[in-house]
């Protein structure tokens, strides 16, 4: 609990003892996932943990038949710069709901549900390996435009391997870079 003490005080630019960094070396909406997570009681992680590991076996069994799982990274089309932006005034509202430490009584409001909720919206396939630790990748083996006439940006795909195949993954990169090279494509601005 020593991490979680020293970067869940109050905005401080004091380095924590345990691991050399202050709530400053954090962006916002990091520190505050982290005062939410402090926030719930050891039997709501225990009830999470077990779901999480339910999720883990499953796609352990998918991976006793299959080598890849193949999803989209995003439900959307991609985001411009700056578009996912915490907006000046929700940023204002979260630095005092930090300094006050008030963690568990939003999760009880709602608003955190609501907020995560809308987040998940446009990454919903990418919490599997989040959650189970599996490794994954995401490739931008496709180009769109987010709007129409818009400039075509990145779509990218993304590859689930069984525990421990990270080479698997690695291996596959290369060879779709080699086949749909995209280390040089740029999104026109």
């Amino acid at each position: 609990m020593k991490l979680y003490d020293g970067l869940m005080s109050s905005a401080t630019s004091t380095p924590d003892t345990a691991t050399g960094a202050s709530d400053a070396d954090f962006e916002l909406d990091t520190r505050a996932l982290g005062m939410f997570g402090k926030a719930l009681s050891a039997g709501e992680y225990v009830s999470s943990r077990k779901q999480w590991n339910e999720f883990a076996r499953a796609l352990g069994r998918f991976h006793q038949t299959y080598d890849l799982y193949l999803i989209p990274s995003t439900a959307m089309p991609p985001s411009r710069i700056g578009e996912l932006a915490m907006p000046a005034a929700q940023q204002a509202l979260l630095k005092v709901i930090l300094r006050l430490g008030v963690g568990k009584l939003l999760l009880n409001s709602g608003i955190v549900k609501q907020l995560v909720d809308q987040s998940l919206k446009r990454v919903p396939f990418t919490q599997l390996s989040n959650l189970t630790g599996t490794p994954s990748m995401s490739v931008p083996l496709h180009w769109a435009p987010a709007e129409a006439g818009g400039p075509e940006l990145p779509v990218g795909v993304q590859f689930v391997a069984r525990f421990g195949e990270e080479a698997t993954l690695l291996r596959l990169a290369a060879q779709l870079e080699q086949a749909r090279p995209w280390k040089d494509r740029r999104p026109t601005m």
